[in-house]
């Protein structure tokens, strides 16, 4: 049976050769930044953010679709949706963590929402290198931290207890 690997955000893929099993039995999923990549080994699947300048408004269908139909914040609040998205930097991932917090608590308004993104941001920022996280990982960082402080304390320490690394 196979196993999946999964190295999350790879910057230098000298090292990943280091770690990679070179055995059939294991599947490897990498996610970076990095393009052109050894077409002999790798096969590449670029993923694209919802950038405005390509596709408008695509961002804001996107959170649009994932709040649900009856849900108006984003027809009521469209310059706060607008900054969200722009603070996320259009990543799908991103959205799709503020959009499963907005769901969870339908009284808070969009412009609440970026507020307390901007103040993770500002947090993370404080708190780490500026060479070792850029903005985009801030963003998607502050939703998941704001998206985890909603999960019940319990949930959380089975949470902390399934992400330990058995040696």
């Amino acid at each position: 049976m196979p196993i999946l690997i999964v190295f999350n955000d790879v910057t230098d893929l000298a090292n990943l050769r280091e770690v990679v099993p070179d055995v059939h039995r294991f599947r490897v999923l990498i996610t970076t930044r990095l393009r052109n990549l050894d077409s002999k080994i790798i096969q590449e699947i670029p993923l694209d953010l919802l950038s405005p300048q390509k596709e408008p408004g695509k961002a804001l269908e996107l959170l649009k679709r994932l709040l649900g139909i009856k849900d108006k914040r984003v027809e009521n609040q469209p310059q706060a949706a607008t900054k969200i998205c722009e603070c996320l930097e259009y990543l799908p991932l991103g959205i799709e963590l503020v959009a499963g917090y907005l769901v969870r608590d339908p009284e808070i308004s969009l412009e609440i929402m970026f507020e307390r993104l901007q103040e993770r941001k500002l947090a993370e920022l404080a708190l780490q290198n500026r060479e070792t996280i850029n903005s985009t990982q801030l963003g998607v960082k502050a939703a998941f931290a704001l998206t985890w402080e909603e999960v019940d304390p319990l949930a959380q320490q089975l949470g902390k207890l399934l992400s330990l690394q058995l040696k």
